[in-house]
């Protein structure tokens, strides 16, 4: 993984930070009332959202939270999962690779914390109703290209969080 990270234009990565961190802005921005407990949870997964070992348990472990019901908490606070929390942020990132630079879908994916390139391509596929590929290709082509739907992938987290 360090290899691909070494690619990456210092640009690239100073803008993937900034992309961070107006992810978490955007959360605040709506001034949800979060708990303390969901508030630490999503800044250690905007910390740490590239590491691909990164899974509830180690988010739990990381946080110091041994409640159990955490999961449900931050589904019942956010609107969503923290696993399809976490596949958001990665596939945001992973389309600003794939459209703004040269890197190959396998740098890509490692990039952004899969370990398994089939992995990264059905999570792909399911978030942006294309492969990888196809969007890499669509961003050469243009608007003309149908079948590759990348303003669902693109859609602002904050849409997927619920008002409080």
């Amino acid at each position: 993984m360090h290899h691909v990270r070494n690619d990456i234009s210092n640009a690239t990565e100073s803008r993937l930070m900034a992309q961070r961190a107006a992810a978490m802005i955007d959360v605040n921005k709506q001034k949800i009332q979060l708990s303390k407990a969901v508030e630490t949870l999503l800044t250690s997964i905007h910390s740490c959202a590239f590491d691909p070992t990164v899974n509830i348990k180690v988010l739990k472990s990381r946080c110091n939270l041994h409640d159990n019901n955490i999961s449900l908490r931050f589904h019942l606070e956010c609107g969503t999962t923290i696993k399809h929390y976490l596949d958001e942020i990665r596939m945001r990132t992973a389309c600003a690779l794939l459209r703004e630079t040269d890197l190959p879908v396998w740098a890509v994916a490692e990039s952004v914390g899969y370990q398994h390139l089939q992995t990264f391509y059905r999570t792909f596929a399911r978030l942006a109703c294309c492969t990888p590929v196809a969007y890499k290709n669509a961003g050469l082509a243009g608007p003309a290209h149908q079948s590759c739907n990348k303003s669902k992938i693109e859609l602002s987290l904050r849409s997927k969080i619920r008002k409080g």
